[in-house]
This record gives C-alpha cells, structure tokens and sequence, in this order.
C-alpha cells in the first residue's frame, strides 16, 4: 500500500505536512513495521523511497475584488453598483471602485459559493472553465464571466452532435474509408482531391489531439490544454462541412471520449444521441 500514489496540496503544506510525512515514513521504513516484500531480507531499498510518487501543489483561486479608491477599503457585494458591469461604483460615493484579484478571505469579501455558479451554467460547464482558465499550478483568477466561452463551445458541440446523429449511419470506419481513397487518389478530380486534403487535414487534427490530450491527462498540470486543444479540434470539424460523415462522425465520437473525464453529464448525453442503443461512454 506503500507509498502513497499522489499528494494534492497547496504549497503551504511543503513544511507542515509533507516534512512530518517524511519524517515519520523514513522512521517507520527502519524499523520491523514497515512492510517488506516478500523475498526481500533488508528494508534498505524501502528507506530510500519516498513517502509520495508524486507531489501537485495547485495554485491559489483569486477572486474578483473591489475596493473604495479614496479609503482602500474593500467592499462587501451589496456596497458596490454592478449595473454597468464594465464599470463598477462605489454605491456610497459614485466613484468608479478599484479592482483586482485577490486570495479569497472573508475581510475582502471576495468569496464564490461554487453552487450558485453551478446552479447557473451547470456542473459540466464549470468544472471544463475551472481547467481551461489556468495550468494547475498556477494563480486562478476566478472570473464567473468568462464561462461565456466555454458554454458558446459546448452548445456548438451540442447542435453539431444531434445534426451528426440525425444523418443516416454507416459501418464503414474512418480507417477503411482513408484506405479506399487512398488506392483512387491518381483517378481523382481537382475537387474529389480537394475534398480528401480536408479529411485527411481533419483527421490528422484528431490524431494529434488525441496524443496532446492523452499526455495532458497523464501530466495533470497542463490540464487547461485539454479543454483549448477540443475547442480547437472542435473548431476545425465544423469548418470541415464538406468532409465525409465517416469522418465526420469518428471526429466528433474522438472529441467526445477525451471530453468525457472532464464533462461527464454533457459527454454522455451527447453519445447517446450519436451511438443509440449502445453502453456507456464511459
């Protein structure tokens, strides 16, 4: 059971917890206690591990932030006018309130109830622009307006699906179609060729993606690539109109598997309408 796979936690614990955890990890692996392997006579090997395979210390979220620009005081919701969102006063005074993004605290008022933000945009929708605003370790400046963005890209999604599931399907895979064509490509007309560069170009867009997001999964702090490198995959399959719906059905099947740890929900809607009557996505 030793060690553990992986330790989430702010940077602060550096020398609180993972300095006790160390601690008490090499005292236990010198000692009669520690579990050994089953032909091993020496726990030498065991003392030179490390309590954690691996450490993530995410970055701090920060919210949105207002403050009084003659007292510097910070200013409860209720004290600021959002009416002209772009433009915020000072309830009290009418001056324009300063703003920035700060750590989270009570003092500065500045916190987000999750749930209201879910509640509104949905669960999918949150969780996809929690990642896709900023590496793991980095700051987040969390910034509920921004979320626009990423519900436009899952509507789009959405649409694109059901016309795709609305077309007649076929049991020809992508693979068979790219290798028929390949054999006709002397035979083909200027605008059969050009048809097939733009399913080729799509298709090389899907295999890239799904290299770059299989390596952002295992790395976990580059996470907010996953979610640009869909919308940008996404991006090219609508621009691919005149592609083959093989191709286009396999693109959008790929898009929706590597989205799916991030929007479970929307993931699997999505795939029922696309593969009626078969099991889960997941």
């Amino acid at each position: 059971m030793l060690s553990v796979d992986l330790y989430l936690g702010g940077i602060e614990h550096a020398i609180l917890h993972l300095l006790y955890a160390r601690f008490i990890y090499k005292f236990m692996a010198s000692t009669d206690l520690f579990p050994r392997g089953p032909d091993s006579e020496t726990n030498s090997e065991a003392i030179s591990h490390e309590p954690f395979k691996r450490l993530i210390t995410q970055g701090m979220v920060h919210g949105k932030t207002y403050s009084d620009p003659e007292t510097g005081k910070f200013l409860k919701p209720d004290e600021v006018d959002l009416s002209d969102a772009s433009n915020p006063k000072v309830v009290a005074t009418g001056l324009t309130a300063n703003v920035s993004f700060e750590k989270m605290s009570k003092s500065k008022h500045n916190g987000v109830d999750p749930t209201v933000c879910i509640e509104t945009h949905g669960a999918d929708a949150t969780r996809a622009h929690m990642l896709f605003q900023a590496p793991v370790s980095d700051v987040l400046n969390w910034d509920e307006d921004m979320i626009a963005g990423v519900t436009r890209w899952l509507n789009r999604l959405f649409e694109h699906v059901k016309g795709t599931a609305a077309q007649a399907s076929s049991d020809e895979t992508a693979v068979a179609y790219f290798t028929d064509g390949s054999s006709r490509l002397d035979s083909m007309t200027e605008a059969e060729l050009a048809k097939w560069d733009t399913e080729a170009a799509l298709w090389r867009a899907v295999q890239s993606t799904i290299t770059s997001v299989t390596d952002s999964y295992n790395k976990v702090y580059p996470m907010n690539t996953i979610v640009s490198d869909l919308m940008s995959l996404t991006n090219t399959l609508l621009d691919s109109e005149a592609s083959s719906p093989v191709v286009r059905r396999e693109a959008t099947s790929a898009i929706l598997r590597m989205l799916a740890p991030i929007t479970p929900a929307f993931a699997e809607e999505c795939w029922s309408l696309l593969h009626p009557g078969t099991r889960s996505i997941f």
